[in-house]
């Protein structure tokens, strides 16, 4: 059983780095050959790997040593999707897994995990509106929206909570995991060392590369265009309450990094949602 053998692998602190050495070494190269090949077992030994993304839970009681764990899937997760753009192109199924790995770490309360995550899904997002399932739809209405893309249900809520400059515990689109702005500190003191102002403002370059990978397909750019453009007024009604101001702000850069994106090829009804 793969899921079994890599968490008992790197739950073990003698064979911890080791372990992660050998997935990013798995995981770096081109694995198009072995999906063609053999991609059951491919398949499932990506999927033990992501699995492990969806126990990456932080806390007050976070551990450093845990910490660079969960932090060192993020960086796996991201390397391997740099290096094989042309293997997601080819495996939609591939491309929903790790829309999974990605969704975790963009829960993550950590910037520096976030922006490994924001990182990933420009790429699976231009796999899935350029990959051989969106040819020839293009010219006619658009690239589909691929079934694991949920852009009102998750993608908009998680880009939202990602630009905030600071969270607080009243976060007003979703309820957050308890502790998760005592977990995020903890993790900023673990990153004391990194430039996390210049991390958060990477994580936004990302933010902006998400929201122009949605461009070739008009519905999803509706879609996130609608629902950021429902978030804003009962924000703004009460902007008095910090959580819903610091909402309201980060809702509003997202749309205006989207607004100079958005051409008459996005669609009527995405024009539309913007001049709401």
């Amino acid at each position: 059983d793969v899921d079994s053998f890599v968490k008992a692998k790197l739950s073990s602190p003698q064979t911890r780095g080791m372990a992660l050495e050998a997935l990013t070494e798995l995981l770096a190269k081109d694995v198009a050959k072995d999906l063609k090949e053999l991609p059951e077992k491919s398949l499932a030994l990506l999927k033990g790997i992501v699995d492990l993304t969806g126990c990456c839970q932080a806390s007050a009681q976070l551990s450093g040593e845990e910490y660079e764990i969960h932090r060192g899937l993020a960086v796996l997760m991201r390397d391997f999707v740099e290096c094989n753009k042309p293997s997601m192109q080819q495996a939609p199924p591939l491309q929903a897994l790790l829309s999974i790995a990605a969704s975790n770490f963009l829960k993550y309360p950590a910037f520096s995990v976030q922006y490994e995550a924001a990182s990933i899904l420009p790429h699976l997002l231009r796999a899935a509106f350029e990959g051989p399932a969106s040819k020839g739809k293009v010219a006619e209405a658009g690239a589909p929206v691929p079934p694991w893309l949920r852009v009102k249900e998750e993608l908009g809520p998680l880009l939202i909570l990602c630009a905030h400059r600071r969270v607080t515990p009243e976060f007003p689109l979703f309820a957050l995991p308890q502790g998760y702005v005592q977990a995020l500190q903890v993790t900023c003191e673990f990153d004391a060392e990194e430039d996390l102002p210049g991390v958060q403002l990477a994580t936004k370059g990302r933010l902006r590369e998400i929201l122009a990978a949605l461009l070739p397909c008009p519905s999803a750019t509706t879609a996130i265009l609608e629902y950021m453009c429902d978030v804003l007024p009962p924000l703004l009604s009460s902007t008095n309450v910090p959580a819903n101001f610091l909402a309201y702000e980060a809702t509003l850069s997202l749309l205006e990094c989207l607004w100079p994106n958005v051409k008459v090829k996005s669609g009527p009804q995405a024009l539309q949602a913007l001049r709401k």
